[in-house]
């Protein structure tokens, strides 16, 4: 085997390797619209971000379908929002009644929160584009979780001055 030969090879695996580190790394990156969280605010700083902090029971899920530039409530499988009707258990902020309708995006790929009813959370919302006429919204980046998850959160927010 010539020098050259080998050197046309040599060239060749090298071409080879680059192509197929291009080729993985294409598929590891994360997709566009992807949900991506800054980090986690303490519990003092989500509470003064936060346009309502309550803790509740959710009792209905329906999809949000945009159609004609309206949102219609629908039980389907896929769809843009999630809305979640929450018993309100107890109020650490926010004007809001005993019935709170919460949306969030309808999967973690869009930040959404995985609500399931018949659990009971702790929930940190805001106003859609911080319009109060707007519905409250949450997501995976807030500080919502599961109300058992919850305790060292519950027992800051009692110790806050409101």
């Amino acid at each position: 085997m010539s020098w050259s030969h080998l050197l046309r090879n040599l060239s060749f695996m090298r071409f080879v390797g680059l192509a197929i580190i291009m080729a993985a790394s294409a598929f590891a990156a994360e997709p566009a619209g992807a949900c991506s969280c800054d980090l986690m605010p303490d519990v003092q700083t989500a509470f003064d971000e936060a346009d309502a902090v309550f803790t509740g029971e959710v009792v209905a899920l329906h999809v949000l379908v945009e159609t004609g530039g309206q949102k219609n409530a629908e039980h389907l499988k896929y769809g843009e929002t999630l809305r979640a009707s929450v018993l309100v258990s107890a109020k650490f902020k926010g004007d809001i009644g005993s019935m709170v309708l919460l949306e969030t995006g309808r999967d973690s790929g869009s930040c959404g929160y995985g609500f399931r009813v018949g659990e009971r959370y702790l929930i940190y919302s805001y106003f859609y584009d911080r319009e109060p006429h707007r519905p409250l919204t949450t997501g995976i980046c807030t500080r919502t979780v599961p109300l058992h998850e919850g305790t060292s959160d519950l027992i800051q927010l009692s110790k806050l001055d409101r």
